[in-house]
């Protein structure tokens, strides 16, 4: 018999609190133990009966969602038995955002917006979708490879790269493509300021976040790398020591015009649920690059990329997959390998190294 996964929900708004349980308790699988209001409740709370996954708002009065997580991975990180799971439930504002991302790179294993209709049934039936898949997800035993870190996570200071180390100009390559979900920001925290340090290559990013957030995980991303890292824009050209995310709810194409290659941002339907999705943006740069590429595909649930990858794969280009031991969840990368196109399967901490090794 499965045991259920014991859910604790914690936020400053009595009736989102309520919305949240009466979303949740029809879930099969899951069970709440407790609701409660602040980060302090919630670390008492965790200390007596722990959960194995809290639902955690970001912007509360007493003790805000951040400086709960980082109690709550002290706590973690103290009693190895311990391991409670978080899943942050964030705003759709701008300071929402940032704080979710800071979130996500201390080690929490996935967020959810706030539904932003004000019907409570929609709110309901979104909440019991999105959040009761993701809870079940963790929570059960099949996905045992999320490690909750408890190292700060890397400093916002721009790396500089040694004055006698060039960057690296590739005549196999053109750019690098980047596919990746669930526990992207960490990953791309740890990976970026080590693939960008001594490289020029442009890099393309899809990263599967709603509008707001994709911008956030740039500007959180763009002090730790040598590159310049942004949020993507329509018809902008794109550029060596570059990398472009894909803007939250859009999708993004490559195209060749003239001797320039340029983005696309696209609002046509979603491809298997995913919008941005690396799908789309791995087929058109096989096209517009002519198969000169580079292509990873990381961390992340479901199989987005995988179908893209074949045409890349035909055009010459060389695909690499995280391993399942580094990956907060072995969907997106263990698809691509089943696929057969992959190349070649490293940990998060040895990709850069096989890319700038295949330059």
């Amino acid at each position: 018999m499965t045991k259920n996964v014991k859910v604790l929900i914690v936020d400053d708004s009595r009736i989102y609190r309520g919305i949240l349980e009466t979303a949740l308790k029809t879930v099969p699988g899951l069970q709440i133990v407790g609701s409660v209001r602040d980060g302090y409740k919630a670390l008492e709370f965790i200390k007596k009966t722990p959960p194995d996954i809290v639902t955690l708002d970001v912007e509360m009065d007493e003790m805000d969602g951040l400086e709960t997580l980082k109690e709550i991975q002290k706590l973690n990180k103290k009693n190895p038995s311990l391991q409670v799971k978080v899943i942050m439930v964030s705003s759709h504002t701008t300071s929402g955002a940032e704080a979710t991302i800071k979130s996500l790179e201390y080690g929490a294993i996935d967020f959810i917006p706030k539904p932003s209709t004000s019907n409570p049934a929609t709110s309901i039936q979104y909440l019991k979708t999105e959040l009761g898949q993701k809870l079940k997800a963790f929570g059960v035993k099949q996905i045992n490879t999320t490690v909750i870190q408890t190292q700060s996570p890397i400093t916002s200071v721009k790396p500089t790269i040694p004055t006698h180390v060039k960057s690296k100009v590739s005549s196999k390559y053109d750019a690098i493509l980047i596919g990746i979900s669930t526990g992207g920001p960490k990953a791309l925290a740890e990976l970026m300021p080590t693939l960008t340090n001594g490289i020029s290559l442009p890099i393309l990013i899809v990263q599967h976040m709603p509008a707001t957030f994709t911008k956030a995980l740039a500007d959180s991303l763009n002090p730790k790398s040598s590159y310049t890292i942004k949020e993507a824009t329509d018809n902008e050209t794109i550029k060596p020591k570059h990398a472009y995310i894909a803007p939250g709810g859009k999708h993004m194409i490559v195209r060749k015009v003239g001797t320039e290659t340029k983005i696309s941002i696209t609002d046509q339907p979603a491809e298997e649920g995913c919008k941005p999705s690396a799908n789309i943006m791995f087929r058109s740069a096989a096209t517009a690059f002519r198969g000169k590429l580079i292509a990873l595909v990381l961390t992340g649930m479901g199989s987005d990329g995988t179908k893209g990858l074949a045409p890349l794969k035909r055009a010459g280009t060389y695909i690499i997959a995280q391993d399942q031991a580094s990956s907060t969840v072995w969907g997106m990368p263990s698809s691509a390998i089943n696929s057969g196109n992959v190349t070649k399967v490293e940990p998060l901490n040895k990709i850069a190294d096989a890319v700038l090794s295949e330059l």
